[in-house]
């Protein structure tokens, strides 16, 4: 009898293990190259993914089942598209009649099924009014672009791309509490510290399993940007002293170009050289980072480029007018303000001198 129940024990814990690593086996997840493994840490290059998040309640545990709940809800079709979608589509939660399928051809606003991607990232942020502001969010399929994917229908579901940055992260298995997460997360602290590694805004919690999955199969980490470094940036030569000063709106002017506060007149300079609008908010850990760099790096700005740093939360009729819709976007400009190119991500000064067209 007791030799039974111990089998079927067994083939029971064999069936979840195995459930267990099938239920994730073909979820895509952002891409990223290893590009060193060190102890108890690996620094990964990520490309850029877009994400579908919101913001929750203080709270782990409440915090991340409602945010799941909301970001679940539009990616099983709460949400509208208006462009073809393929017979061959997961799910339609309008399917049309045989009399309706032009209007369906033709961009109709229909809803869509979004396959499901891995990881479910946690993040813990505080304002510039020192509240603290959690958001759960989904990757979403490298497949859709923001021009495509399906506008969710919920307002508090926001989508926004995160550019390719470097991360560095601990892996760490079973259940991802609160207190296993902050004791992971001051083991990463400490190694990146010991090991000189500078870090860029707030730590995230991404967790890649279903809830029922195998405790030791479950596969969390605590991601954090880390500063990168462009050698293509640096100046070889010494600066002069006096050469970057501050002017009185808070620019930091480099001997060749200007990284300054945006006013509307300061477009016109595209008359002559390049202007870019960089849409920063104060609470977005990759725009931050990007500002640093463009500071530290003043003294290589090109003699024709101008970066405006506008306020992402402020200027309303400005993203208006050049459909921004998440932050850490830039726009190059022409001297009338009319729209040259539009872009979201990059980390460096080089990366945005990359993009002038």
């Amino acid at each position: 009898m007791y030799q039974k129940i111990s089998i079927a024990i067994v083939l029971l814990l064999i069936v979840w293990i195995i459930g267990s690593y099938v239920a994730i086996r073909d979820l895509e997840e952002p891409k990223y190259t290893v590009l060193e493994k060190r102890n108890g840490y690996e620094i990964r290059q990520y490309e850029s993914y877009i994400i579908a998040e919101t913001e929750v309640p203080e709270g782990y545990q409440e915090g991340l089942s409602s945010g799941f709940r909301v970001i679940a809800d539009y990616i099983f079709g709460n949400n509208t598209t208006k462009s073809s979608i393929a017979m061959t589509a997961p799910v339609l939660e309008s399917t049309p009649t045989a009399g309706d399928m032009s209007d369906a051809n033709t961009g109709a606003n229909t809803s869509e099924q979004i396959a499901m991607t891995v990881p479910v990232i946690n993040t813990v942020d505080s304002t510039s009014n020192n509240t603290v502001r959690r958001t759960v969010s989904f990757v979403l399929p490298s497949k859709y672009t923001l021009e495509t994917l399906p506008k969710p229908n919920n307002t508090a579901v926001t989508l926004r791309e995160v550019p390719g940055r470097k991360v560095a992260a601990r892996r760490f298995t079973w259940y991802a509490t609160e207190s296993r997460i902050a004791s992971q997360k001051k083991r990463l602290m400490e190694k990146l510290s010991a090991d000189g590694v500078v870090t860029v805004g707030v730590s995230q919690v991404a967790q890649y399993n279903p809830p029922i999955s195998f405790p030791l199969t479950r596969r969390n980490e605590i991601l954090v940007q880390i500063l990168i470094t462009e050698k293509s940036v640096a100046t070889s030569t010494e600066t002069v002293e006096g050469e970057n000063s501050a002017t009185n709106d808070g620019a930091i002017s480099a001997k060749t170009g200007t990284y300054e506060a945006y006013s509307a007149d300061k477009v016109a300079r595209a008359e002559t050289g390049d202007v870019v609008i960089f849409f920063h908010a104060s609470w977005c850990p990759s725009c931050r980072s990007l500002s640093s760099n463009i500071e530290k790096n003043a003294a290589s700005i090109p003699s024709t480029l101008t970066i405006l740093k506008a306020s992402y939360d402020s200027e309303k009729e400005l993203k208006k007018k050049y459909g921004v819709t998440s932050q850490h976007t830039l726009v190059q400009v022409d001297a009338s303000g009319t729209m040259i190119k539009k872009w979201s991500g990059g980390g460096t000064l080089q990366s945005v001198i990359s993009q002038l067209q």
